[in-house]
């Protein structure tokens, strides 16, 4: 009799748990996967995808073509954007971190001070980030090992015998410890491998070194594994991108051993198929938005701050920048029409709560900025500048702008590298309901591009050279 009942019991804390609000937030290959795998035991999933993606999925269901877990169709209950998911009780994020702010600020509305949020994403840094972004709830870190990716019929494509997933929270507490076993039971019942973690910091940056290597040198030379390990030299570098990337977690007190980084360099050189090629070189080959700075900028910046020399690291950063901004960016940075900006901001589907647009247009001055700023009467005229931004930034900003009252339309255009007086620095439109909603808005976007988004340098003139002298510079 009680083991009748013991099973009677797990069986209805199953069966309550399953039953709760879970959404996956992303349907490419990490999130398409878990969503099908989830979709055969939770009745109440919700899944995040717009346009056409959700389109295809409302119609055929969202598809999996697994080696390892066969053909599945999974029909979610809801099928919506972040914004419109509701309060959920467990999230599962599963998209590109140059998205991730975005998706914080559609998704702040479904979670709960009681909601569970997992990323399942690259890097090391999502948990916190979004504990920061959205201030509520539990965030259980989590990795993945799978190669997976959706299609153009938006499908998804599971290669191989693994899909792995860790998770845990580093230093839990006694809910926090609840919630993550939470999720493992959820885990289980959907047939998800998965363990948690003892020392889930470790596991995370364990994979991020790995990676560090990996997607970088693949897409660095554009080569595939085969052909970086024939290539002494090039093989050589593999070897240093893990070193400097464990220096750095070694820098940062992450519980990393010697061993872990002589594992990564035999798999490199013994246990990777000679075909392999990573997502970074297989988005930038496309032309797609890649995670330039995941895999690569975020472990030099780490490795300056803590004084870790790591040469190769930026070598081939600086080299992926500058491929990533000829496959992402314009070649030749002409400033858009404003005319046709406008026109398609009124075709947009939120035209019609549109009142007013109102345009920025930043161009280079000849006054120097401590002149205009400062009152530096000392200060001489300037021939340009050198101009850069940060993606990243400049995303989040402009979802912070969108999220607004009254604000229903944001678009930003920056320019790059070396300008003259006159020339565009950026254009800025914002639609709304009525003024003060898109003035402030305005105001707060650029103040913000301004003083957080871009570097700017100054280029001296030459000594009694006419600059133009009146153009306006970031200023409205």
């Amino acid at each position: 009799m009680s083991l009748e009942k013991n099973t009677n019991t797990e069986g209805a804390e199953r069966e309550e748990l399953l039953n709760k609000r879970i959404a996956v937030v992303g349907a490419g290959g990490v999130g398409g996967y878990l969503a099908s795998l989830l979709g055969q035991v939770c009745p109440h999933l919700t899944l995040a995808a717009r346009g056409a993606r959700r389109e295809a999925i409302l119609k055929n269901g969202l598809v999996l073509h697994s080696d390892y877990k066969g053909e599945m169709t999974t029909y979610p209950e809801r099928v919506v954007p972040v914004s419109d998911m509701g309060e959920q009780d467990y999230i599962f994020v599963c998209v590109k971190n140059y998205s991730l702010e975005e998706v914080c600020e559609q998704m702040k509305d479904a979670v709960t001070e009681e909601t569970v949020i997992v990323p399942i994403m690259n890097g090391v840094d999502p948990g916190d980030r979004i504990r920061n972004l959205v201030r509520k709830g539990t965030v259980v870190d989590s990795l993945i090992y799978i190669v997976a990716f959706a299609n153009q019929d938006y499908s998804v494509t599971h290669q191989g015998d693994r899909a792995d997933v860790r998770i845990g929270i580093k230093d839990a507490n006694e809910t926090q410890a609840r919630k993550v076993e939470e999720v493992s039971r959820i885990f289980s019942a959907a047939q998800i491998d998965h363990a948690v973690a003892k020392d889930i910091e470790r596991e995370i940056w364990r994979k991020y070194i790995l990676n560090c290597a990996y997607n970088v040198a693949t897409a660095y030379y554009d080569n595939n594994i085969g052909q970086l390990r024939s290539d002494p030299v090039k093989a050589r570098e593999y070897e240093c991108l893990i070193s400097e990337a464990y220096e750095v977690a070694r820098a940062k007190g992450v519980n990393v051993k010697p061993e872990h980084r002589d594992q990564m360099i035999y798999r490199f050189h013994h246990d990777m198929a000679d075909d392999a090629t990573s997502s970074l070189q297989r988005d930038i080959r496309a032309g797609k938005k890649a995670e330039v700075d995941t895999f690569s900028g975020y472990i030099v910046r780490e490795g300056k701050r803590l004084g870790v020399k790591m040469p190769v690291s930026e070598k081939m950063y600086e080299g992926l920048k500058e491929g990533k901004r000829k496959d992402e960016r314009p070649k030749e940075k002409k400033a858009p029409s404003m005319d046709e900006w406008l026109k398609e901001a009124k075709k947009d589907e939120n035209a019609a709560q549109c009142g007013m647009y109102l345009f920025h247009n930043g161009v280079v001055r000849a006054s120097a900025k401590a002149k205009v700023r400062l009152g530096d009467e000392n200060a001489g005229p300037v021939a340009g500048m050198e101009f850069s931004y940060d993606d990243g930034k400049i995303e989040a900003a402009k979802a912070r702008a969108r999220s607004m009252p009254g604000i229903y339309y944001v678009r930003v255009w920056l320019n790059e590298g070396r300008l003259n007086v006159g020339d565009d620095i950026m254009l800025v439109l914002i639609g709304g309901d009525i003024r003060p909603h898109v003035v402030d808005a305005l105001q707060a976007l650029v103040g913000e591009i301004k003083n957080c988004c871009v570097q700017e340098k100054e280029i001296p003139a030459e000594p009694g050279r006419d600059q133009n002298a009146g153009h306006g510079a970031l200023d409205p």
